[in-house]
């Protein structure tokens, strides 16, 4: 039993440090950017959407190659499933393309941040938390309960790494609050979109329907 749980740390801590790498990689990929263009506000939502793009294939050919499992698209094998998943799919695309609407309109300021929040991001998070860290602790855990948890509270702590762009966007927008509460509530709303996005996947058994309910909250949270 000793052994068993020494293998579950071992496991998680390996899981910590992919991550670290993860975040490390995007941060430096933007930095280096940022030494050919001018990081602005709008600049930097681009160069974003593209690292995380690259990083994102990057890891899905390497999934692919290992024959890594990430449970994303859903079981349709029955009528009632497909429509199920139509029926939800459809407001959530229109809640995306409508949402323009009711700001500044469909300009490159507002499109390019929603693309990269409310579909490269959370396709981004959902394949890395509810794909692959989700399938390689459920092995672990008898109770899949306990995979939930431990994604959740994993998922609290990677929003540690975005402090990057929030001392950036607090650059930009002459904010001079303390870094250490904005990253303290960044991580709480982590911990709080993990819980509801999990949730989703529990109970759904693919990240397809978490991916769906991620993008819906950023819509609203960005």
């Amino acid at each position: 039993m000793e052994t068993s749980k020494k293998t579950v740390v071992i496991k998680i801590t390996q899981l910590v440090l992919f991550l670290v790498v993860i975040q490390a990689l995007r941060i430096v990929l933007i930095k280096a950017c940022s030494l050919a263009i001018q990081p602005t506000i709008f600049t930097r939502n681009c160069m974003s959407a593209i690292v995380v793009t690259v990083i994102g294939v990057i890891l899905l050919l390497i999934a692919k190659k290992k024959n890594q499992i990430l449970s994303f698209f859903p079981s349709l094998q029955s009528a009632k499933s497909k429509i199920i998943y139509s029926v939800i799919s459809l407001p959530v695309f229109f809640i995306i393309v409508s949402s323009p609407a009711f700001g500044e309109g469909y300009t490159p300021s507002i499109l390019v941040p929603l693309v990269y929040s409310v579909i490269i991001t959370p396709l981004f998070e959902e394949l890395i938390f509810r794909g692959f860290l989700w399938n390689t602790l459920k092995p672990y855990f008898k109770n899949e309960m306990l995979v939930y948890i431990i994604t959740a509270l994993l998922f609290a702590v990677w929003h540690l790494g975005y402090f990057d762009t929030i001392l950036f966007a607090m650059g930009q927008n002459g904010l001079h609050d303390n870094i250490v509460i904005v990253m303290v509530l960044k991580m709480l709303t982590g911990l709080i979109f993990g819980v509801i996005t999990g949730f989703v996947r529990l109970k759904c058994k693919n990240c397809y329907a978490s991916f769906l309910v991620h993008s819906v909250l950023n819509v609203f949270g960005r």
